[in-house]
């Protein structure tokens, strides 16, 4: 009976522990289980009980729903996308680009674990997404320059 009660308390933990009991339909089957047992091992039952209903551990900070600490990732991400426009092309454009990338990383995992949305998000989307309009413009004007190099090349023979 004791061990066929520890068992049954472990599954019960586990499925308060997975979010599919609350912490009043745990209580009240866990009542429920140690009521029912009875006999001479009451005392090795009590002592399961103990053991099996500790508190999960708690959630690291890091893992909390508060908001990360401002950075200016985001920003440099959009300003080195915005200049490559004016005066870097795919120099600035693509270190953007790869930022944007790693950020867009950082900032998934972080949301995953935290369920809250990064307040920079929108910025390094918006960052990755200028990057690309500036080298689709740029390798549309590279090619605009070849066709260019290529008439003049013909029309001198």
């Amino acid at each position: 009976m004791a061990k066929n009660l520890k068992t049954q308390l472990t599954e019960l933990r586990e499925l308060h522990e997975s979010g599919l009991l609350t912490d009043a339909d745990y209580q009240k089957q866990k009542d429920a289980l140690l009521a029912a047992s009875v006999g001479s091992s009451k005392e090795a039952d009590a002592a399961a009980v103990k053991e099996d209903s500790a508190p999960p551990p708690a959630r690291p900070q890091s893992l909390d729903s508060t908001p990360p600490p401002p950075s200016v990732y985001g920003i440099a991400i959009v300003v080195m996308s915005a200049l490559s426009f004016v005066c870097g092309g795919f120099l600035l454009s693509l270190p953007a680009l790869i930022m944007s990338r790693i950020g867009q990383s950082k900032i998934n995992a972080w949301e995953s674990a935290s369920g809250a949305k990064h307040p920079e998000a929108g910025m390094v989307k918006a960052g990755f997404w200028i990057s690309v309009i500036n080298l689709i413009f740029f390798m549309l004007l590279l090619c605009f320059y070849f066709i260019l190099f290529v008439v003049a090349i013909l029309s001198e023979l």
